[in-house]
């Protein structure tokens, strides 16, 4: 049967460009044996240019969220109507894509589009953990 460790942990080393000391690391946080720590580490620090080229074919390389600029605007009235008083909040995310260079992302949104996109973001990070969870419990 084929080992599931190896594929998942090295694919997070090589994702975050670790040395093989930091991918010991990685792995020991995962709770990981020793003896396949340092086979682990071994793999990856003979494979991991050919394993980071692999995962740049293979992966979605969304871009990655490194810092979040907001400010709110609270709008008495308009052109149309003679009383609004609404908050709307303008959202700009940098963004980081693969080859290191970023970007702006910029919304506006009401108070509740903006409880409804944290809502679904905690829900995704759940998911994740669950998902990683599990993965752990089939690697000891």
């Amino acid at each position: 049967m084929r080992n599931p460790t190896r594929p998942c942990h090295s694919a997070l080393c090589a994702r975050r460009w670790c040395r093989c000391v930091s991918c010991r690391g990685t792995l020991g946080e995962r709770n990981v044996s020793a003896s396949r720590t340092e086979a682990l580490a071994e793999l990856y620090g003979q494979h991991k240019v050919a394993l980071r080229s692999l995962l740049s074919y293979t992966s979605f390389n969304h871009p990655h969220v490194v810092d979040v600029d907001w400010r709110i605007d609270y709008h008495i009235k308009s052109a149309n109507l003679e009383r609004i008083d609404q908050l709307v909040y303008h959202v700009t995310l940098k963004t980081e894509v693969g080859n290191g260079e970023t970007k702006d992302v910029t919304f506006s949104c009401s108070l509740e589009e903006l409880q409804d996109l944290v809502y679904r973001l905690k829900d995704a990070t759940r998911q994740y953990e669950n998902h990683l969870n599990r993965l752990e419990k089939i690697v000891k």
